[in-house]
């Protein structure tokens, strides 16, 4: 699968991701982020010299919307907890709620990856990252 990803030119790549990262099915966009991360990675320097970083930075948007929903789904789930007996959950409900949070972390991170790469020439594109306050705490 990662061989057949490479095949696609950066700009195109970033375009694909970037539509997959909005859609509904949960483990869709948690396999968009392992491809990114994967061409993200340190590993393959050929991807960064290639994709110039204005490119990159139209990740930020589907990411930045992806993280924003940790505290919701955090919040939520203590909610839940309260209201429900430990008969009414499902594994349904479990296994949603593990692949949305699965999702959430592999979001924050590209988007670690993406800061180490680019955070230090474009800071006013990153600052909307450190307002999230559960990850300035």
């Amino acid at each position: 699968m990662f061989q057949v990803n490479a095949l696609l030119p950066s700009s195109m790549f970033v375009t694909v991701i970037s539509g997959l990262l909005t859609h509904s099915i949960q483990l869709l966009r948690r396999k968009a982020l392992e491809l990114l991360n994967a061409r993200l990675s340190p590993q393959n320097k050929s991807f960064r010299l290639i994709c110039d970083s204005e490119t990159l930075l139209t990740l930020l948007k589907p990411l930045m919307s992806i993280v924003s929903t940790i505290e919701v789904t955090l919040n939520g789930d203590a909610e839940m907890d309260d209201e429900m007996d430990g008969n009414d959950k499902t594994a349904a409900k479990k296994t949603s709620k593990e692949e949305t949070l699965l999702t959430q972390q592999t979001a924050l991170f590209s988007l670690k990856i993406l800061a180490r790469q680019l955070a230090y020439d474009h800071r006013d594109k990153f600052t909307p990252v450190s307002f999230i306050p559960w990850i300035v705490e």
